[in-house]
């Protein structure tokens, strides 16, 4: 069984990863899983399992996110904010980004899920506007909210600026 100082070392470099890009808090959220997989407390480990969730979505890596939660341990899997992150997953799997939009404003994050969320929920938006402006040479800004998952008011300003 892990110690508590090697988790609270973990605790501590993926804090500092925190602060960077998601990149660095995956990495950080990896070794541990490699370090301490079935080792660690499962009470110890549900903080890096969600991190390491939402930052898979972050790098719009759906495929290890799904295989990330088939290994992950059955007693985690009942947490309201894993979960919600997993639904997250799921939608976006399904291209049912409104759905996402939804949720990710929806759910109440604690921690670190809540800056990681509104990071997840810009990224979304980010790259549905890149589609947009790709596959859209005119587009209502009623439509192009509609894929924003926004208001008309909060699309026109986005388009605007």
């Amino acid at each position: 069984m892990i110690d508590a100082a090697a988790v609270q070392a973990h605790s501590k470099r993926l804090e500092q990863a925190l602060g960077g890009d998601a990149e660095g808090a995956l990495k950080a959220c990896e070794d541990f899983e490699l370090e301490h997989c079935g080792e660690a407390d499962p009470a110890a480990m549900l903080p890096f399992y969600r991190v390491h969730l939402i930052c898979y979505l972050l790098q719009d890596d759906l495929v290890n996110a799904r295989w990330l939660w088939e290994r992950m341990p059955q007693s985690l899997k009942g947490d309201a904010e894993l979960q919600a992150v997993w639904k997250v997953a799921q939608h976006l799997w399904k291209r049912e980004l409104k759905d996402a939009y939804s949720l990710l404003t929806a759910s109440r994050w604690t921690g670190p899920l809540t800056a990681l969320s509104t990071r997840l929920l810009g990224e979304l938006r980010s790259r549905q506007a890149r589609l947009i402006s790709v596959s859209h040479s005119t587009i209502s800004v009623a439509d192009c909210a509609q894929m924003m998952g926004m208001t008309v008011e909060e699309a026109a300003k986005e388009c605007a600026g």
